[in-house]
């Protein structure tokens, strides 16, 4: 509108004053809007740089700013807070400030309400007064907050989410209420002071915040706090920790917090400290999965540096493992007490009065090593620790050897473990271990002595420490049982073990596919040094060996026996040399145990070890005739070499009835035979061997050859002219035969010479034996005897069979059972073979030679006694009757 219409306007009907002041009201109405306008923009873009100044320095950004001038209101947007671990954001917030005070610098707040608060806090121990020192100058007068909040370890997710908060203050007093989970959290506080309130917070979440895993439960109790900013902080506080089984925990701190540093106080009844782990790793590679702390604690740090003093204190219930190795080493402990004890900054740990009673560890498996880094080492010092049954556990691949309650004391300084356990008297086995280890920066073993006694330890448990110490036993398809007594000391220089040491194994037996060993009683003392191990002597006594049964087959002499030596890897495989070896009191049977073929054996080697030849003495009785060897042997020399002789005098044959009945030959029920071989060295590394056999009077049960005889296919003779035949060339000074050749390629082995004997038999090409005759002149009736000695009258009669024996040479004595076959029972057998024996003695003490006795081996006659007895013949020469 034109001022001149101002006067055409019904107003214009007004007075000219009236009209005046109108007008110009209007216009100066309209000069104050467009400068309303304009103070408007200018505060709102002064409003919006200022913000920004002051939210760079409290990590604040603001996406929407509006300010409202007259009514002296900011409203905010998407507020994004970062700021001292605080990583949260609000949705909208209503200020009403000061404006001049922002433009200072700081933040004046006459009123302001906050909605829509959602984010995390990364809290940590610091957290708290790094939060309220780091806050650039503000001041609220009131304000009212709602939202949720989530607390977080520093880089984890959010643990502890507190719902529900509702925040009021007014005039520097504020309220604080939030919910964590099913419990209540509640708040009040007046500036730099407040209470924090707690009823039954779930202890898990709670606990996880500071470290601690695996706590059930619930937390109530108050934490009150006082100060401002940087000029410190106190805080103290009670709670109570209560599990759903009962069990209650207590907790009462008192805290001052300055820029100086902080000092601490804590008094703990019966609190977990599950799972911690991270707080100890700074001092250590302890992970503690469960433990009760019972104690009182006074924490100072400062100037880069801090201390830890605690009174007496127990840790109850604490399990757990070490870090730093090659696998973790687990621990369980009862009680672990203590009567003072220190940590400082320097990692050093100092305890008084310590008490380990009860639990168990595991101590490193073989090439485990410690942690590199010197910083992380804790360094314990502790004398005189009282140990009360400790199990400990020595672990290898999935086997355990395990040391049970252990009783004694250690010493632990830094860089110093030293010890003296031992068994307590009811257990078994027995251990007493005692010595000192010294530790580098690293926890590496530096210097080690220990001496280590055990009494009645099962030989499977000891197998860990067996398979560290003897190379080659791991690989080896071996079954070993028995009871072990050791006596061992141990040095380590950080680069070479050395073991010096006796064991004595009870009850040994061992087993490698189907052959077995078994020994009373097994001694040795032996040393290893490094590379080097080596047997100063070992004893064997009370041995015996079951053999499995290797049968000739018909494709004989071709075939080979298996021959498995793991006695002989193991040797190789350690480089294990041997000064004295003794086995005495042996036997060895074949295929079953009863079936023995070897008694009193006694076998000696000397001198065994990589590059020279053994010398191996073996004497005892098989077949009940005289056994003696004596060899040369290189164990080390691939394929196995010996040289020297073996001789068997006037042995029986009934030990190898079960062998040449699967062998396709007839069972010997009467024979005496003699071998004598010898093996000597020859020109360009090989070897020749020559042999003796004599086998006198054959006699055997009456057989069946199956459908082809295997001996023809082997010599060309049937069995019973092989027999004969034997017979025959044994009265003329026995069978011989000899071998040659190279060690590399014809290694020599017993099945190898059975072979050549074989071959030697068909070269014979004898097809017809002459069929010997003997007459019986004289004989004597005895009844079965036990252990019992021969009656007066039955010597008086065998005498003189005896006497007309001895005088007529080429006569024999035989020695012939008389009983029904239904009664041959073992008890039965026994006592034939013992009448027999009684006889042969009484032979021999009148001056008979064994050779001249030939016992028959019990087979029964349908119509023989019921009671038995033995008929003792003289036998004369069908030409010499």
């Amino acid at each position: 509108m034109l001022p001149a219409g101002l006067f055409d306007h019904p107003v214009g009907a007004m007075p000219p004053r009236a009209r005046w002041y109108l007008a110009i009201n209007g216009i100066l109405l309209t000069v104050l809007i467009a400068l309303h306008f304009a103070v408007q923009a200018d505060v709102q873009s002064s409003t919006e740089l200022a913000l920004r100044q002051w939210g760079e320095k409290s990590g604040i950004r603001v996406q929407h700013v509006r300010y409202r001038l007259l009514r002296n209101a900011l409203t905010l947007k998407q507020v994004r807070i970062r700021h001292q671990g605080v990583d949260a954001t609000l949705d909208h917030v209503l200020l009403n400030l000061v404006p001049s005070a922002l433009r200072q610098g700081r933040l004046e707040v006459l009123a302001a309400r906050v909605d829509g608060l959602h984010g995390v806090w990364h809290f940590d121990v610091h957290a708290l007064s790094s939060l309220l020192s780091g806050l650039p100058a503000m001041t609220v007068h009131r304000l009212e907050l709602h939202g949720r909040l989530g607390i977080a370890r520093p880089g984890h997710e959010a643990i502890v989410e507190v719902s529900g908060i509702s925040l009021r203050m007014n005039q520097g007093q504020w309220h604080f209420v939030g919910r964590v989970g099913g419990g209540h959290l509640e708040a009040t506080g007046r500036q730099g002071s407040g209470v924090l309130g707690l009823d039954e917070i779930p202890a898990a979440p709670c606990f996880r915040l500071i470290g601690l895993e695996g706590v059930s439960g619930g937390l109530s109790g108050q934490l009150a706090w006082s100060g401002r900013g940087g000029d410190g902080w106190s805080l103290s506080g009670a709670g109570k920790w209560e599990a759903a089984d009962g069990r209650e925990g207590q907790i009462s701190m008192d805290m001052r917090m300055a820029a100086s540093g902080k000092e601490m106080r804590l008094k703990l009844r019966h609190w977990p400290v599950h799972g911690l782990h991270e707080r100890l790793a700074a001092v250590g590679v302890v992970h503690v999965r469960k433990a009760w702390l019972d104690t009182t604690l006074e924490y100072r740090e400062g100037h880069d540096a801090w201390h830890l003093q605690g009174g007496q204190g127990s840790l109850r219930d604490v399990s757990g493992f070490l870090l730093g190795d090659a696998e973790p080493r687990s621990f369980r402990f009862e009680t672990l007490s203590w009567t003072s004890l220190e940590l400082d900054d320097q990692h050093r740990l100092a305890f008084a009065g310590l008490e380990i009673v009860g639990g168990e560890i595991s101590l490193p498996v073989a090439g485990a090593a410690g942690t590199s880094e010197e910083s992380a080492a804790l360094r314990v010092n502790a004398s005189q620790v009282g140990i009360r049954d400790i199990m400990l556990h020595w672990r290898q691949d999935q086997r355990v050897l395990s040391l049970p309650l252990l009783g004694g004391r250690l010493d632990l300084e830094p860089g110093r473990i030293g010890f003296d356990l031992a068994s307590r008297n009811d257990v078994e086995p027995q251990w007493h271990v005692r010595g000192s280890w010294a530790l580098d920066s690293a926890r590496h073993v530096r210097v080690l002595q220990s001496v280590i006694d055990g009494k009645r330890l099962p030989l499977q448990e000891m197998m860990p420490v067996l398979n560290a110490g003897m190379p080659g036993l791991k690989a080896l398809p071996l079954s070993l049982s028995g009871t072990l007594g050791i006596h061992w000391l141990l040095s380590w220089d950080g680069e070479h073990l050395a073991v010096n040491g006796a064991v004595e194994l009870a009850d040994f037996k061992a087993r490698h596919g189907s052959a077995r060993w078994r020994a009373d009683r097994v001694r040795a003392r032996f040393r290893i040094d490094g590379h080097q191990r080596h047997v100063e002597a070992m004893t064997v006594h009370g041995w015996h060996y079951l053999a499995p049964l290797a049968p000739l087959s018909v494709a004989m002499p071709h075939s080979r026996a298996p021959a498995d030596h793991p006695w002989l890897e193991l040797l190789r495989a350690g480089g294990w040399s041997v000064d004295s070896l003794r086995l005495e009191n042996g036997s060895v049977s074949v295929g079953e145990d009863e079936d023995v073929w070897a008694r009193g054996l006694l076998l000696v080697f000397r001198d065994l070890g990589p590059g020279r030849a053994a010398r191996m003495e073996l004497t005892g009785s098989l077949g009940e005739g005289e056994l003696a060897a004596s060899f040369q042997v290189q164990p080390y020399r691939e394929p196995l070499r010996w040289q020297g002789a073996l001789h068997v005098r006037s042995a029986l044959p009934f030990f190898l009835q079960r062998w040449l009945a699967a062998s396709g030959m007839p069972v010997l029920i009467r024979g005496r035979w003699w071998l004598d071989m010898r093996v000597v060295p020859s020109e360009k590394n090989g070897y020749s061997f020559s042999g003796r056999f004599r086998l006198r009077r054959p006699l055997w049960m009456a057989w069946t050859p199956g459908e082809h005889d295997p001996m023809l296919v082997r010599t060309g003779l049937s069995s019973d002219e092989l027999l004969r035949w034997l017979d025959l060339v044994s009265r003329k000074g026995g069978f011989r035969w000899e071998n040659k050749g190279a060690w590399e390629k014809s290694p020599l082995s017993w099945w190898g010479m059975l072979s050549a004997a074989l071959d030697r038999v068909r070269e014979t090409g004898l097809r017809q034996v002459p069929a010997g005759g003997e007459r019986m002149v004289q004989d004597a009736l005895l009844r079965l005897h036990d252990q019992a000695s021969l009656s007066h009258n039955e010597r008086l009669r065998m005498f003189k069979v005896i006497r007309r024996v001895r005088a007529n040479k080429g006569w024999c004595l035989d020695l012939r059972p008389e009983v029904a076959s239904r009664s041959l029972d073992a008890s039965t057998m026994q006592r034939i073979r013992n009448t027999q024996r009684l006889v042969e003695d009484y032979a021999a003490k009148h001056g008979l030679e064994r050779s001249r006795v030939f016992p028959l081996w019990p087979v029964g006659t349908e119509n023989g006694p019921e009671v038995g007895a033995i008929r003792v013949q003289a036998i004369a020469p069908r030409s010499g009757s």
